[in-house]
């Protein structure tokens, strides 16, 4: 017997061992029974099956039968949905098949249109109404998709194209031209989403359950076309950083001497430390070998123009080779063609890097302050400022500058990870975002995941930040046809675009008023 079969068996029987059974539950839980028996063949059910099943037996142990109900007629709808496109593949008669199709047209998600589509190349009655009745089903599915998708889409998304059907013009950034936005996208066919004439690919990644984690670059007039193709399972415009580092060595205690006795930290020999972050000073003696080379890999400068070889088509990568040679001249940063960008009285734009870099994997040469991993070798990826190439557009756009986004971040990963290759590598992002659910489920986070699986003797590290006393966090209930009111403090001297994120769970309904 199937693991979903035994995971229902195990859900009915916790129900039933509060003593507090109900008929009609039961009755559900015997019909929705046979048809799993029925499917126990069919791999395309298992996960959704499994996913509710799994949700019902949590949920069923607290004895909530309203909620218990709820999730058993969800879990009846997908196995009905299943054995639909069955009975469609094998169609008794054409009376039952005209029924079928019917209930697909009420009932019927995106996920049905595959087979639609297939049936109506080669209709199994292709004398009689059939061909036209497999037409207008998948007319009417279409626009349920359509529908669904313009109200799922992406707020930040859904943002860009009401400014550009307004007129309004999205500038170019070291990654996107204009017009352009830098997405992360779910998809169960990553060949289909990389031919898609509307997408310029970048990074990608296999996720837990078999589908693609993707990043890439779309019109924002083609975001909709994009998102209501039956394997775009979920899309997301980036999102932008900002610095979060404020611990140093020893309240961490990995100062060298404060490390535990019998530790094998080896200073870090063998491994490579990768910093995602902004401004690497590769001239500071804290980076470089006592015979003066650098101990950087690699530094790929995403904010640089872009270069034949340009990772992911942006940006530019400075190699060990370069960067020596670079330091051997009087003057090394103009020489090597980078320079960390220089601070301003609002943010540590160039030396927020360094100061990571060190605090990771310095080893004291120029200080006598080593960090980390002092023995470690290096590499360095400067994020991308959103800040557009033309200095008259920048200076007005300077407010509401980021450091980077999440798109570039994965994209940053990638790359140091594929630079390691074999080699045990840990990756430092002392940068964040305070949007988002806060639970792992964002496909940033589960590209986080899924890198560090991909092969043995990786890891991320990410600061928690420094803003807890700033309460830029909130919580509170809602009742059932009650309200609450929500205050949204900004200071009269903030100038910057200032977002505001709700965040509950997606079978609840609510109505907002702006005041």
């Amino acid at each position: 017997m199937s693991t979903p079969i035994r995971a229902l068996e195990n859900a009915v029987r916790k129900t039933k061992s509060s003593g507090q059974e109900k008929p009609e539950f039961d009755e559900k839980a015997q019909n929705t029974t046979k048809l799993l028996l029925q499917l126990e063949d069919k791999p395309e059910v298992e996960k959704d099956i499994y996913e509710l099943i799994h949700e019902l037996a949590v949920i069923a142990k607290k004895h909530n039968w309203q909620e218990v109900e709820r999730h058993w007629h969800n879990l009846l709808a997908i196995v009905q949905r299943v054995s639909r496109r069955g009975e469609l593949k094998k169609p008794s008669s054409e009376e039952e098949f005209k029924k079928n199709l019917w209930w697909m047209s009420e009932r019927g998600t995106k996920e049905d249109l595959p087979l639609l589509q297939k049936l109506k190349q080669s209709p199994p009655y292709p004398k009689s109404e059939v061909s036209d009745l497999i037409e207008t089903v998948i007319g009417t599915i279409k626009k349920k998709v359509e529908r669904s998708n313009a109200m799922n889409l992406d707020p930040r998304l859904q943002k860009l194209i009401f400014d550009v059907k307004r007129g309004t013009t999205k500038l170019p950034t070291s990654s996107t031209d204009t017009n352009e936005v830098a997405v992360i996208a779910k998809v169960s066919d990553l060949a289909a989403w990389e031919n898609l004439s509307e997408v310029r690919p970048g990074a990608k990644i296999e996720a837990d359950d078999g589908d693609y984690l993707v990043s890439g670059r779309i019109p924002i007039l083609r975001i909709e076309n994009v998102r209501s193709q039956p394997f775009v399972k979920s899309l997301k415009a980036a999102q932008k950083l900002s610095p979060t580092l404020h611990k140093t060595t020893e309240e961490t205690m990995s100062r060298a001497d404060l490390l535990p006795e019998g530790n094998l930290a080896n200073g870090g020999k063998g491994v490579v430390v990768g910093i995602i972050d902004f401004g690497c000073d590769f001239v500071h003696k804290n980076f470089r070998n006592a015979d003066g080379t650098t101990r950087l890999l690699a530094l790929w400068d995403q904010s640089s123009s872009a270069q034949h070889n340009s990772p992911f088509g942006y940006g530019r990568v400075y190699t060990q080779e370069k960067i020596n040679e670079a330091l051997k001249n009087s003057d090394p940063y103009t020489h090597l063609g980078y320079q960390p960008p220089h601070d301003t009285i609002l943010e540590a734009a160039g030396s927020h890097g360094t100061h990571v870099t060190d605090i990771a994997a310095g080893n004291g040469l120029g200080s006598s302050v080593p960090g980390v991993a002092p023995d470690a070798d290096i590499i360095f990826v400067e994020l991308t400022n959103t800040l557009p190439d033309d200095e008259e557009k920048r200076a007005e756009k300077l407010t509401e500058t980021s450091f980077g986004d999440t798109v570039q971040l994965f994209e940053a990963v990638q790359f140091i990870f594929e630079q390691a290759g074999d080699r045990p590598c840990v990756v430092n992002i002392s940068l964040g975002t305070h949007g988002g659910p806060h639970d792992g489920t964002t496909l940033v986070e589960q590209i986080l995941d899924g890198s560090v699986k991909e092969l043995p003797n990786r890891a991320i590290v990410i600061a928690a930040g420094n803003l807890s006393d700033d309460e830029v966090h909130t919580s509170g209930v809602v009742p059932e046809g009650g309200s609450a009111d929500l205050e949204w403090h900004i200071p009269e001297s903030n100038a910057d675009e200032n977002e505001l994120e709700l965040w509950y769970s997606g079978e609840d309904r609510f109505s907002l008023d702006l005041i």
